[in-house]
């Protein structure tokens, strides 16, 4: 999860409070909806960690919707001088055990170059996680969905292994202990195709799991 050296192209855009203001114009509509689509796993009292964050416009439309929402990601990219992500190295995080009620990760997770790991700490921080991912259904597909990501993410990494079928993402989560409490299928874009997971972290720690 990340990218080290040369400034990424949304890093760039978002020193100024034109590309700041365009970024959020442009990203409302699919914040908005993603954030609706979250909403079901969520509670009014969670505390919440957007971990993965991005330009935190997810995160800013839930603030009202819960009692409280924080940022963490490997690179500031939020549009909001507010809500600037508490950085971290892509693996480990810096919060003491139970520190939130949920661990949201927004298309975030197939970044994690360990994404085993990444699941292993938002167990130890959270009650519940929340994983929205886009699902692989051809390779053309992928490559279409790709080529976006290299866009606002400023660069292809080919350490990252790109998008999961359904059956591979709910491996992933079983392998790691993980109980699926609900899962949502929707698609955000055409021809592009998501689930919206909500694991539960008790059942990885009452099976003592740990990195596999």
């Amino acid at each position: 999860m990340g990218t080290e050296g040369a400034p990424l192209l949304p890093e760039m855009v978002l020193r100024t409070a034109l590309g700041r203001g365009s970024v959020r114009a442009l990203g409302w509509g699919r914040a908005e909806a993603v954030a609706r689509l979250c909403l079901p796993f969520l509670r009014p009292t969670d505390r919440v960690l957007d971990l993965g964050s991005g330009t935190g416009q997810i995160a800013r439309r839930l603030q009202s919707r819960v009692s409280s929402v924080r940022t963490c990601d490997v690179v500031d990219l939020s549009c909001y001088p507010d809500m600037s992500p508490l950085l971290f190295d892509g693996r480990h995080l810096p919060y003491p055990d139970a520190s939130f009620d949920v661990v949201m990760m927004l298309f975030a997770l197939h970044h994690a170059t360990d994404p085993k790991s990444l699941l292993v700490e938002a167990a130890r921080v959270a009650a519940r996680v929340v994983v929205f991912e886009d699902l692989h259904i051809s390779r053309g597909n992928d490559r279409r969905r790709g080529l976006i990501d290299a866009l606002l993410n400023g660069g292809w990494d080919s350490a990252v292994p790109g998008p999961r079928s359904e059956a591979e993402w709910l491996s992933l989560f079983a392998h790691q202990g993980f109980a699926l409490l609900s899962a949502r299928r929707t698609s955000l874009f055409p021809f592009f195709h998501q689930t919206v997971y909500l694991l539960d972290a008790d059942a990885f720690r009452a099976a003592d799991f740990g990195p596999q």
